[in-house]
């Protein structure tokens, strides 16, 4: 199906992003809008917004249902290039996967594209070199694997920048984050795409990678609040209802989970501290709340404490240690939903 024809079928369509800081940003999404309201006058476009900044698809295949699924969308456009890294890669192909099979299950018409962001370090040791970052490649195998295409908009920003000879902070002030003449640019490939590509989605029965997280999960935090955590009373930054904290060192949480993965939908602050954790009664290790960021300001993100697990029921112990990054100014915990799967 082309864009074309889903226009001339429904008035109303609803437009999907799910991704971090690029796509919870307007630079980019902003032209597509009002592109797609020049073309298609008798039509009106709703964007389901999903992006939560520095956040890869791991976070994304959890929150996917709640924040863009749940809001049917007629097309989503999946965005995590810049956000995945490569040492965590197959962690993060099974995430994508994950989303491409949870929305298909929602609804096997909904049109899906990936987009391919870009950042300076991408342009100067890739794509000027003649070669491709390697989560661009693995992000890229995935979606051919559905037939779904892949949106290069950091390859079509790297080719405008050869030609015009202009310099990469004109467009990308910070050296990621696009500008509106950038977004203008990534803009520009995507609609491209909406104009010419022509869906023809192929729903394969068997994913492509082992233990996909196509039933990842949020599993609220407040239904394990206790008598050392408690339930905040305002949202997590606006992107949970809720949040369970606790700075008492010792405070402890202890529960089964299922599936292959597990971590946390959680902020850094300036006074998060040190998480110590044992699955399955294993080596107890420390996870950190706290990183450099946090010197400038608190946000939303995720922590993944354990990546190759067996696909099956695990027991948690988790407990606020007494250590702490020496920079941090306490031992805050605060966490909105935990991320595992359902049965």
């Amino acid at each position: 199906m082309r864009f074309s024809e889903l226009c001339k079928k429904k008035k109303v369509i609803n437009i999907g992003y799910i991704g971090g800081s690029i796509t919870e940003d307007d630079k980019y999404r902003s032209h597509v809008l009002k592109y797609l309201e020049a073309k298609y006058p008798e039509n009106s476009f709703v964007e389901i917004k999903g992006g939560v900044s520095g956040t890869p698809s791991y976070l994304g295949v959890h929150r996917i249902d709640r924040d863009v699924l749940n809001h049917d969308p007629d097309i989503v456009f999946i965005e995590f290039s810049v956000n995945d890294y490569s040492s965590e890669m197959n962690l993060f192909e099974r995430s994508m996967e994950g989303m491409i099979r949870k929305t298909l299950k929602k609804n096997p018409n909904t049109l899906i594209a990936f987009i391919g962001t870009g950042a300076e370090g991408y342009l100067t040791y890739y794509y000027f070199k003649g070669s491709t970052p390697e989560m661009v490649i693995s992000h890229a195998e995935i979606a051919s694997y559905y037939n779904i295409p892949y949106i290069n908009v950091g390859k079509a920003f790297s080719d405008y920048i050869v030609r015009s000879g202009d310099e990469i902070k004109k467009y990308l002030p910070d050296g990621i984050h696009p500008n509106s003449a950038g977004g203008k640019i990534y803009a520009d490939e995507i609609c491209n795409y909406l104009d010419n590509y022509d869906w023809n989605i192929d729903f394969k029965a068997e994913p492509k990678t082992v233990n996909t997280l196509e039933n990842a999960s949020l599993f609220m935090a407040s239904d394990y609040a206790g008598d050392l955590w408690k339930i905040s009373e305002d949202t997590m930054m606006g992107k949970n209802p809720d949040y369970i904290y606790s700075e008492q060192v010792g405070a402890t949480l202890e529960f089964d989970f299922f599936g292959s993965s597990f971590g946390l939908y959680c902020t850094f602050d300036s006074n998060s501290g040190d998480l110590e954790f044992s699955i399955d009664g294993g080596e107890v290790e420390t996870v950190s709340l706290w990183d450099t960021f946090c010197l400038s300001f608190d946000r939303v993100s995720c922590s993944i404490l354990a990546s190759e697990l067996e696909r099956k029921s695990h027991h948690i112990v988790m407990k606020i240690s007494e250590n702490k990054n020496e920079k941090s100014k306490g031992h805050s915990i605060r966490i909105g939903a935990f991320l595992f799967e359902k049965e």
